[in-house]
C-alpha cells in the first residue's frame, strides 16, 4: 500500500512508479511538511511516500530534496542501497550506478531511480494539473 501526503509548491516534481504493484501510477511532490528535510520514502509509516509491500526497502530508505540548484536525492544508510540509472548522450538506458549514502546527488528530468525492488522516474518539468 503507497501512503500519500498531499503538498503544495511552486516546483513540483512527479514520480512515475516504473514496477511492483502501483506500476504507472503518477504522483506529484511538491512542498514537504518540513522543507529541510525534503520527502523521505521508505517503508516506515512516518516517511513522506511509503512502501510498505517491497521488503528490500529501508525503514527510511532516501530522500529527495530541493535547493537553490535543483532537486538531488540522497541514500539514507539503506540496506539495500539506491542506484540511479546510468543513460548515454541519447538517454538510452545502459545499467545502473550505485549512490553513495549520505552524499546527495543531483537528479535530472527522466532520471531512474532503484530503492528495493523499486524503479522510479522522476519529472522534473511538470504542469502538476497533468494527469
Amino acid at each position: 500500500m503507497v501512503c500519500w501526503v498531499n503538498v503544495r509548491t511552486e516546483l513540483p516534481i512527479a514520480l512515475v512508479v516504473m514496477s511492483g504493484p502501483y506500476d504507472g501510477q503518477r504522483y506529484v511532490l511538491r512542498v514537504p511538511h518540513d522543507p529541510a528535510r525534503g520527502y523521505v520514502l521508505g517503508r516506515r509509516h512516518d516517511c513522506d511516500w511509503v512502501f510498505n509491500y517491497d521488503d528490500q526497502l529501508s525503514g527510511k530508505h532516501v530522500r529527495l530534496f530541493m535547493d537553490q540548484d535543483g532537486w538531488y536525492i540522497e541514500d539514507l544508510k539503506s540496506t539495500n542501497k539506491t542506484h540511479l540509472g546510468a543513460t548515454r548522450a541519447d538517454h538510452t538506458f545502459v545499467g545502473r550506478e550505485l549512490l553513495p549514502a549520505e552524499q546527495p546527488q543531483p537528479i535530472s528530468d527522466g532520471q531512474l531511480i532503484q530503492l528495493g525492488r523499486l524503479w522510479l522516474r522522476v519529472y522534473l518539468a511538470i504542469d502538476p494539473d497533468q494527469p
